[in-house]
């Protein structure tokens, strides 16, 4: 019995050694002390950017306080950034939010913050949009989020979980809980 307890010991205390080793993991004091920032390549402060389509006419208008760009991950930050989408032959389009990440290709921008977006249309009609966060393609016109959304139009008010937005056609579409209240012209 005694000499099973001594062939038995030895293993189950390499046993426990090694589980105690594998699951180790130091932290060095100089990897702690280091702040968790990401390195901006470049930043501009009050940008402002005008695109034109091949034809010459406006497509967009951005105005920003601050952009940074991230070089690990290619992606920009915008501060209160402010957009304009042109359109043919109506107002642009307005989008306005506290802050913005634009991917690396910059065809998708995500609006964070008190997202607003509006419109007049050719009979001086406003339309706006708000909810704390919409992700936006600019080169289609397109919008859309998963979150709470508002939506006033001379009609009335709407409101729902989610939408979907064709900014060019003026297609509007709330996913879920939609409620509406209507005003008879």
């Amino acid at each position: 019995m005694l000499r099973r307890l001594f062939f038995i010991l030895p293993i189950l205390f390499g046993t426990v050694l090694l589980f105690a080793l594998v699951d180790f993991n130091p932290v060095l004091p100089e990897a702690a002390s280091e702040p968790q920032t990401r390195p901006v390549d470049f930043f501009i402060i009050n940008a402002r950017r005008t695109q034109f389509k091949a034809d010459g006419s406006l497509h967009s208008q951005l105005l920003s306080p601050k952009i940074e760009h991230f070089l690990e991950s290619e992606i920009s930050l915008l501060q209160n950034p402010d957009l304009l989408l042109y359109q043919e032959d109506t107002q642009p389009w307005r989008v306005l939010s506290a802050q913005a990440e634009v991917s690396p290709d910059g065809k998708e921008v995500k609006l964070q913050g008190n997202v607003r977006i509006s419109h007049r249309d050719e009979k001086n009609r406003d339309t706006l949009v708000t909810s704390p966060h919409i992700t936006l393609l600019p080169e289609d016109h397109y919008a859309s989020t998963d979150a709470p959304v508002r939506i006033e139009m001379p009609q009335g008010v709407s409101s729902g979980i989610g939408m979907q937005a064709w900014l060019k056609e003026r297609k509007l579409n709330l996913l879920k809980n939609a409620r509406g209240q209507y005003e008879a012209p």
